[in-house]
């Protein structure tokens, strides 16, 4: 494991079976996303991916995370998941629509 580089061990604690590994390596992720979100826009497939969890910690997470890395979206990757974000304001879950709300929000400043 010492040969892997940081960012992709984090990657692989989002599967961990201990829950602690899993959303602390997701919570790291989202703080990433909002301090340095350059380091992660190459990573925004894997990100996106998050979206269909059935764990819905990690689905807000990725839809936060999304939000973020709009302002370093230079090739305009994000906008391939606009739809998903756009019907989880009218998913029946109060917090999944709030945070596609508040990215969505954090999207549309980025792209006016």
């Amino acid at each position: 494991m010492a040969d892997k580089k940081p960012l992709e061990l984090v990657f692989q604690g989002l599967s961990s079976r201990v829950p602690r590994v899993k959303f602390g390596c997701s919570k790291a992720l989202l703080l990433l996303s909002q301090k340095h979100p350059d380091l992660l826009y190459g990573k925004i497939e894997r990100i996106a991916a998050l979206l269909d969890s059935e764990n819905q910690i990690l689905k807000w997470n990725a839809i936060t995370i999304l939000g973020n890395l709009a302002a370093v979206d230079s090739r305009h990757q994000i906008k391939s998941q606009l739809k998903k974000l756009y019907n989880f304001q009218a998913c029946g879950e109060l917090i999944t629509a709030n945070n596609a709300i508040a990215a969505l929000g954090k999207i549309a400043y980025a792209f006016p």
